[in-house]
Parts: C-alpha cells; sequence; structure tokens
C-alpha cells in the first residue's frame, strides 16, 4: 500500500491502553486452556483481523485458541493463515472453551442467532471494542474486573485498540510487517465504509479525506503501523 504525498490522515484515533488493562486481559487470556475469538455477524475486516492477530498472538505463546467466523476467509480476502476457524452457523456447546474473546461487537443484533444462549451465559468472557451500546449482560467476574470488558469509543477500529494492547504489554516487536498490515487492513476496511479514506485497489493506494492531524495519538499509531510494512 502507498500513500499519497501532501494528505491529511484520519488515522486510528486509538487513545493508549493502561498497562495494568492490558496485563489483565492479557492475564485471563493465557490462563485459559483454550479460548474461543468470537466475530460479530457479517464478519468484515475489522473484526476479522482483530481475530487473527490475537490467535497467531496466542498461538505464538503456545495458547490454543480458535476463532468462530461468519464469513469465508477467501471472500474477506484476508492473508493466508492456519488458523482454525469454526464457522458461526455450526457453532454449539460442544465448540465452546474455558474462555471468550469477543472482538468488535456492539449490539446483540450484530451477533450470529445461534450464539446468543452461549453468549449470555458465558461465565469467562472478555470484550474488545470501539462501538458503545454493547448490550450483553455482563458476567459475573466482568463485573468484579471491568478492565476484562475493553471499549475506546475513541478508535475507529477494533485493530487500532489491538495496536494499543501489544504497546501497552511492551509486545511491539510482536508487530511485524505482516501483524501491521492486518491491523491496517482493519482500520482501511472501516474508515472506508465512513468514507474516511478512499482506496485505490490498482494503484495500492490509500487517501484518506483531508483532515487536521490534531490527534497526536491517533497520527502516532497510524504512522507506526504503516512504516512498518512500507
Amino acid at each position: 500500500m502507498k500513500l499519497n504525498n501532501n494528505i491529511n490522515f484520519q488515522s486510528f484515533k486509538a487513545k493508549k491502553m493502561p498497562y495494568n488493562t492490558a496485563k489483565a486481559i492479557d492475564d485471563k487470556l493465557k490462563s485459559a486452556k483454550n479460548v474461543t475469538i468470537m466475530c460479530h455477524e457479517a464478519s468484515d475486516k475489522d473484526t476479522a483481523n482483530a481475530a487473527m492477530v490475537m490467535w497467531q498472538y496466542l498461538n505464538s505463546q503456545s495458547q490454543n485458541a480458535k476463532v468462530v467466523l461468519s464469513q469465508d476467509l477467501k471472500a474477506l480476502n484476508l492473508r493466508k493463515t492456519d488458523c482454525p476457524i469454526v464457522q458461526s452457523k455450526n457453532f454449539d456447546e460442544e465448540n465452546s472453551d474455558d474462555v471468550l474473546l469477543c472482538v468488535d461487537f456492539s449490539a446483540k443484533e450484530r451477533m450470529p442467532e445461534n450464539l446468543l444462549p452461549y453468549l449470555e451465559n458465558a461465565k469467562n468472557w472478555v470484550c474488545i471494542d470501539h462501538h458503545t451500546g454493547f448490550d450483553l449482560k455482563p458476567s459475573e467476574e466482568v463485573e468484579k474486573n471491568p478492565e476484562l470488558f475493553y471499549q475506546d469509543t475513541s478508535a475507529k477500529s477494533t485493530t487500532g485498540i489491538l495496536y494499543r494492547y501489544f504497546e501497552a504489554l511492551g509486545e511491539k516487536d510482536y508487530i511485524d510487517e505482516n501483524v501491521a498490515y492486518d491491523l491496517m487492513s482493519g482500520f482501511v476496511s472501516d474508515c472506508s465504509k465512513k468514507k474516511l479514506v478512499v482506496c485505490d485497489g490498482k494503484k495500492g493506494t490509500i487517501t484518506p479525506q483531508e483532515k487536521l492531524k490534531e490527534d497526536k495519538d491517533a497520527y502516532e499509531v497510524f504512522n507506526n503501523l504503516y512504516n512498518l510494512f512500507h
């Protein structure tokens, strides 16, 4: 991907994640024997790439995890991955694991209908999201540990939040060229829908709408990710 020169970029707008929050999430995920990573219905590139990145990270830490997705990987044109995928329509209680990680959720209407009973009854779960209005009843553990339910509504994508997650953990070295590409792909997908960026597939360019670079954190995240794969 190439960036057009002399353009002010609309960036992730993801604030820094507190270390204690990132550590609590990380400890919870790493304490699990198995993690189920769930994407919203009609999975798009932000939720799918967020799930892929988290699967790759957990896998690199020798954790067992799988992704529940409603779209086919080929349809989403994601990078080739050997991530184990369970189609949401085929998910049932036998597929469930001891910790649930929800990425890019916002409301019940965006969740596969057959998964609602499982989601509503899950005792151990973590949420990483950039929306408001998450309307699932928090589990008792989440009520005791609210840092496990992380929403940053200043972020334009969940993938932007994940950059801050790895940064807070001191795991920025994990974000190599491929991971940076995945995180940027999720960002571009969400911002394209909102007409914040225009992508030219033939030229391989990303042209954001002109915006003033007033958000220091936002511009920092965007530039850091872009520089990793440029």
